[in-house]
């Protein structure tokens, strides 16, 4: 997910609640394409309604709380694009999604940004997830968090620092709300 993409899920989920034209679901394993199909058309139907150039269905959120808990609903990348040409197989005229966005931090080396106004304590970031990382080590200097040797010179994330982290599985990271900026969440392990 690129850096624009993640700044619109953070705002979109930082609306107060759901609108006419944003709707978030878990979706589990599965979602039936008739619900599909009538989500699709609502939200569509009312983002025009409303002068909004899109509607948004996202998967793997919580609809109440707007936190990020991943979905398994067509889990790799090629089964989630052939959605598109299946909605648009089914609908007048071939409407279709602009683009279907994921976040996703798999195993092996990943960049870290920050995307948070705030410092983030490390421990608190990490200790959910301490078991799947190998290593976070900051980007401009030498500080690292490498839990298996026992050194911990990075304990704090700045904002708008980049930091690089091996995971020995895919993970979920979930920034701590910083005043009242949402949380971020990302992950490629989608409970």
């Amino acid at each position: 997910m690129t850096k624009k993409e993640l700044y619109k899920l953070n705002k979109l989920r930082s609306l107060p609640s759901e609108t006419e034209w944003v709707e978030f679901k878990k979706a589990g394993n599965s979602y039936t394409f008739n619900k599909l199909g009538r989500y699709f058309s609502a939200l569509g139907n009312e983002a025009n309604l409303k002068g909004k150039p899109y509607g948004w269905l996202i998967f793997g959120v919580e609809d109440k709380t707007g936190k990020i808990i991943g979905t398994h609903y067509r889990p790799d990348r090629f089964k989630l694009d052939s959605l598109k040409s299946e909605i648009a197989g089914k609908t007048t005229n071939r409407i279709t999604f602009t683009e279907i966005h994921e976040l996703s931090l798999p195993e092996g080396w990943s960049y870290l940004p920050v995307s948070s106004e705030c410092n983030i304590d490390a421990d608190e970031l990490f200790s959910p997830v301490i078991d799947k990382i190998e290593v976070v080590k900051a980007v401009a200097n030498y500080e690292v968090y490498w839990p298996a040797m026992g050194i911990y010179t990075l304990s704090v994330l700045q904002p708008g620092l980049s930091y690089m982290i091996k995971l020995t599985e895919p993970a979920t990271i979930v920034f701590p709300e910083c005043s009242d900026q949402p949380a971020v969440a990302m992950s490629a392990e989608v409970p």
